[in-house]
């Protein structure tokens, strides 16, 4: 079905031409090379449609054997630039995914960003170093303080140049607050928490719209949610976790009498009262 779709826009593109206006024989090749690249990145690599906000270990070797098709199918058609391109930051997000943020740095080596297709992997592409940051960051937040607020920062300005409800922003949104809270519980001075927490947390909850808040409240009160909102549920769903673990935190440095950094908005889920 999705081959036919592929052909059958190809076939629109020179049915909307003017016969006067014959297509060149580059034109005719780019028109096929963007067919191949959305059929070949949508049937050979779709473990990379979708990166994790945190690495994990991987059970099978599938991601191996993906990684393996990908690199056979650019060493077997090198002319391929733009396929190539896609393919590559398909297979990066497989590394890092993974947990393999080495590996992943040596495929994004090979990316031109400029020339990718797509908002999405030309983001991951922009994100290349602070997403290998994170997921190589492992257990332990560096002693070098100033270095983590840099990658955070830097995530922070990709996602600037995103809507706010596109999935990539909302998975960027996600692992910068991750990464701040993971900062915020390595530092020992009440007033650096709190900095910390409150820029994180303003930020990320900046993202959601008033329609956002409303589904977000009922999910969390009766697990209900439009139809229309299930591509968004993995992003509404961490909402409550990411203020309760940032009140943890902040309860833990400054003391059990300190106020919650949690919003009214989402406070009231708790105990269902709100309106």
């Amino acid at each position: 079905m999705y081959r036919l779709k592929i052909f059958y826009a190809a076939i629109l593109i020179f049915m909307v031409v003017p016969i006067s206006a014959c297509l060149t024989s580059k034109q005719v090749k780019d028109i096929v090379d963007e067919s191949n690249s959305a059929i070949i990145v949508a049937s050979l690599s779709g473990q990379g449609e979708i990166i994790n906000v945190e690495p994990t270990t991987p059970k099978t070797n599938n991601w191996q054997k993906e990684v393996e098709k990908i690199e056979q199918f650019i060493t077997n058609n090198p002319d391929q630039v733009a396929t190539n391109n896609a393919l590559r930051i398909r297979e990066a997000v497989l590394l890092l995914n993974a947990g393999q943020p080495n590996l992943a740095r040596a495929v994004f080596a090979e990316v031109q960003c400029a020339d990718l297709g797509n908002s999405r992997d030309r983001a991951i592409c922009d994100a290349q170093g602070p997403l290998i940051w994170w997921y190589g960051l492992g257990t332990t937040i560096p002693e070098q303080r100033d270095e983590v607020r840099k990658e955070i920062d830097s995530l922070g300005k990709v996602a600037d140049g995103l809507p706010k409800t596109s999935s990539t922003r909302r998975m960027f949104e996600q692992i910068r607050v991750r990464a701040a809270i993971r900062l915020a519980e390595s530092l020992s001075e009440p007033g650096d928490v709190k900095d910390v927490l409150s820029e994180a947390l303003k930020r990320y909850e900046e993202q959601f719209s008033e329609q956002d808040r409303r589904i977000i409240q009922d999910w969390g009160m009766s697990k209900n949610i439009p139809v229309a909102a299930l591509s968004s549920l993995r992003w509404f769903n961490y909402v409550p976790s990411v203020f309760k673990q940032a009140d943890e935190v902040n309860k833990a440095i400054c003391g059990a009498h300190c106020p919650d950094v949690t919003p009214a908005w989402i406070a009231c889920i708790k105990d269902k009262s709100c309106t």
